[in-house]
């Protein structure tokens, strides 16, 4: 029964290494970077993000206390670093965040 059972589930594996194989030889699954990813890519990389953030997020907390200071050194650093990329408060994106691919989320 158990060996049944574990040549199954090899037999699945298998299957499913192969069928993923073929879709990527016979491009109904495009590996370009400029091509819109699948609604299958989007969902697993979605899960992915969403698992590694409840992993890392729930265990940190904040180092620096909230106050007017660190507020305004934050919003430099910002400034000097991400804004060119993700974007000011208007919501625009920049000429260089508007060539970028991936697209940067704006922030």
């Amino acid at each position: 029964m158990k060996r049944g059972i574990l040549i199954g589930g090899l037999g699945v594996v298998v299957a499913a290494i192969i069928t993923m194989f073929l879709l990527v030889v016979t491009d109904l699954i495009p590996i370009n970077a400029d091509t819109k990813p699948c609604q299958l890519e989007t969902w697993i990389a979605k899960k992915a993000l969403r698992a590694s953030l409840r992993r890392q997020v729930d265990r940190q907390s904040n180092p620096l206390p909230l106050n007017e200071s660190n507020a305004i050194a934050g919003i430099k650093l910002y400034a000097d670093n991400c804004l060119v990329r993700h974007g000011a408060s208007d919501g625009e994106a920049s000429n260089t965040a508007q060539g970028l691919y991936q697209k940067a989320p704006q922030l």
